[in-house]
């Protein structure tokens, strides 16, 4: 069989992968950037250097919360705790690792409450 002309013109194309048909086709539904355009976001609008650390958004939202679970031999089978900041999860790893912690904004009491058998009080 001869290979034609119409048939040799899509040969040297890419095709598209599924997700970026499925992202075109998101856009032309639900129109992002003027959908994002309706809810202005305090964050966004301070200066870059302001907010490096939360990339525009909001961390004292419900919506931005994250579920963290942890198990290991130190910690309590079962255990459910209230919400906190992952800034306290840097004072609970370095006792369990039994290194001395550096300056951090995180709270060591909070998690606490997470360990099978409370340590020692120290300066970690």
């Amino acid at each position: 069989m001869q290979l034609t002309f119409g048939d040799a013109e899509g040969l040297g194309k890419r095709k598209q992968t599924r997700r970026e048909i499925f992202l075109a086709e998101m856009e032309r539904i639900v129109p992002w950037k003027q959908l994002l355009a309706l809810f202005p976001n305090k964050l966004a609008r301070r200066a870059q250097e302001e907010t490096r650390g939360s990339h525009g958004f909001d961390p004292g939202l419900p919506s931005m919360r994250a579920v963290f679970l942890a198990q290991g031999p130190d910690l309590a089978q079962g255990k459910t705790l209230p919400g906190f900041d992952n800034v306290d999860v840097y004072a609970l790893m370095t006792r369990l690792l039994g290194i001395p912690a550096a300056p951090n904004d995180g709270n060591p009491a909070t998690l606490l409450p997470a360990l099978r058998v409370p340590l020692a009080a120290g300066p970690q």
